[in-house]
């Protein structure tokens, strides 16, 4: 927290502020970012303040962790937005996603077929209330059985949020089905092939190959491979928790495209840093308001765990960007 105590005595020195305020003004921002992104913000913002020529500033920045792509110096306003600064995003290995034999996500072993995996009360997922990262955008999900609403980890999970929001803001993801739901487990969504709820060919599809779109932290443009597939994003450690968006895959490397699935439960055995199964699905999400329907619709009936009466998403709008 050295970072914090700098900024606090650069409040009550440079800006004139009391303690009282200062300390106010640190709460707020705590509140917002999160102590640790507070931390690296102002750990970056020293070292430009510092006289260093680039080439120092350079490998100060790689000793330290903050990645060698550097940012225009900023100004003496401390800039309040995580991404004023680049975020590393090299990826150890790819998320899993759709491929053209159908998705590798199991059930969860025995809890699921002898009924005994109890899922979450929703009173226990942040619900109507939830205080969401303010730099972090919001996914209204607007389905035939009603709304929900997700935050999306673009402070921890750049690229796959970023071409989330792309195929949101293009349309894509409106008029897709459900089209695999399993109680006590998960909703699995976002198949184009599944906008005809019957399709056989649901859970095999993704985006255009070679399709593009922008990295929302850094501006750069990254494109999608021959299979559609964006590049794997294994850099956080969100466990698959009940209520959190989790990206779908076929258990080889760089296959995550536009399919993912909601957690119902606590199914920690599918993260990426779990090692007791190969699955490596990383989280990109989480409900912030009416998880209860996400529970529901895990909950219709179903035949091969397609709902047996269609659920459709008539659109997903992206908010806060």
């Amino acid at each position: 927290m050295v970072a914090l105590k700098v900024l606090n005595l650069l409040l009550v020195a440079v800006l004139g502020l009391d303690n009282t305020k200062s300390a106010d003004f640190m709460d707020e921002l705590v509140d917002k970012m999160g102590e640790k992104l507070v931390d690296r913000a102002l750990m970056m913002w020293q070292l430009h303040d510092a006289d260093l020529d680039d080439a120092t500033l350079a490998k100060t920045h790689a000793d330290k962790g903050l990645g060698t792509h550097l940012p225009s110096r900023p100004a003496l306003s401390i800039p309040l937005s995580p991404f004023a600064f680049p975020v590393s995003t090299v990826p150890l290995s790819q998320p899993m996603s759709q491929g053209k034999f159908g998705t590798s996500l199991a059930r969860p072993l025995a809890s699921v077929s002898s009924g005994t995996a109890a899922v979450a009360g929703p009173q226990k997922i942040a619900s109507r209330a939830s205080v969401v990262a303010a730099a972090n955008p919001i996914a209204v999900m607007d389905t035939t059985m009603g709304t929900m609403k997700a935050e999306l980890f673009l402070d921890k999970m750049p690229i796959t949020v970023s071409s989330f929001v792309d195929l949101a803001k293009k349309g894509y993801f409106d008029g897709i089905h459900f089209h695999r739901v399993i109680p006590n487990f998960m909703d699995q969504f976002g198949c184009p092939f599944a906008k005809d709820a019957n399709s056989p060919r649901a859970g095999t599809g993704g985006p255009d190959p070679g399709s593009t779109f922008e990295n929302l932290a850094t501006g750069e443009t990254i494109a999608r491979d021959g299979g559609g597939n964006i590049p794997d994003e294994l850099i956080d450690e969100t466990s698959n928790k009940p209520g959190t968006l989790s990206m779908a895959n076929t258990g080889q490397p760089q296959s995550g495209g536009s399919q993912f699935f909601i957690n119902v439960n606590d199914n920690k055995f599918l993260d990426w840093f779990d090692k007791s199964t190969p699955s490596k699905h990383p989280v990109f999400g989480k409900i912030v308001d009416n998880f209860e329907l996400a529970v529901k619709i895990s909950e219709v009936p179903t035949q091969s765990d397609r709902p047996k009466t269609p659920i459709k998403m008539n659109s997903i709008k992206i908010e806060g960007l």
